[in-house]
């Protein structure tokens, strides 16, 4: 999918160029349908699975995966934040309840 072959590509681990498209050994992988998630080559496009279908170039698709990813950092980031103040939280709370559990176990020993 194209998240992969994104991912690949930022490790140097695929080069975009050369890629064979798995249906057409003769075509290399070009294009991307977004209605089909997948990769594609100029004959899936207009002979094969995909004719008539809607495609984008690769570095389109790339470019608008990035843009998803980056926002995706972005919320987990921010999520990230929300948690470590809801843990600073809760960690305050713990404390607040431990010191006043002791000093309700001191009040009933020194009464009784």
């Amino acid at each position: 999918d194209l998240a992969d072959y994104v991912l690949q590509l930022s490790k140097g681990a695929v080069d975009a160029a050369t890629q064979q498209c798995p249906r057409f050994p003769q075509g290399k992988l070009e294009f991307y349908c977004p209605e089909t998630e997948e990769l594609c080559c100029a004959y899936c496009l207009t002979k094969g699975h995909l004719k008539g279908k809607p495609f984008i170039s690769i570095s389109e698709a790339a470019g608008e995966m990035r843009k998803v990813i980056d926002r995706d950092l972005e919320r987990l980031g921010q999520t990230r934040t929300r948690v470590e103040l809801l843990a600073n939280d809760l960690n305050r709370t713990h404390s607040q309840y431990l010191e006043t559990y002791d000093h309700v176990e001191s009040f009933v020993t020194d009464r009784f």
